[in-house]
């Protein structure tokens, strides 16, 4: 489990270094704030960004995929909206857990789905 938690800091570190040159090109934004912890994975609206994540992955790839638990998770403020990083337990795929990465964009109230991979159990 360590093993996986620094896998998943070192993936999500490359991630945000990516997102923040892009969101930066884009709009001309910086960051606005560091990685936070999510405090309470069960707020509603954390299930929610995960149940989109896994939604939105089985469109895009036909899968059937069905949330279990959301198992730890991360934000960070972008210009624009939060880049949410969440590691989900999940049923009914070749893999138990998924690491999924959702921008949310808060003032066009919209989300999408960057990236959604499988953790090696």
């Amino acid at each position: 489990m360590r093993r996986e938690y620094y896998v998943f800091c070192l993936l999500f570190a490359l991630f945000i270094t990516a997102t923040m040159a892009s969101h930066k090109e884009a709009s001309g934004g910086l960051i606005a704030d560091g990685l936070n912890p999510i405090k309470n994975l069960n707020d509603p609206h954390v299930v929610d960004i995960a149940q989109f994540a896994v939604t939105e992955h089985n469109k895009q790839s036909a899968a059937h995929l069905k949330l279990v638990k959301i198992n730890n998770g991360y934000t960070q403020v972008v210009s624009g909206g939060i880049n949410y990083s969440l590691l989900l337990s999940t049923f009914g795929g070749l893999s138990s857990r998924y690491e999924a990465i959702v921008f949310e964009n808060n003032s066009q109230n919209s989300r999408k789905l960057i990236s959604f991979r499988p953790l090696h159990d």
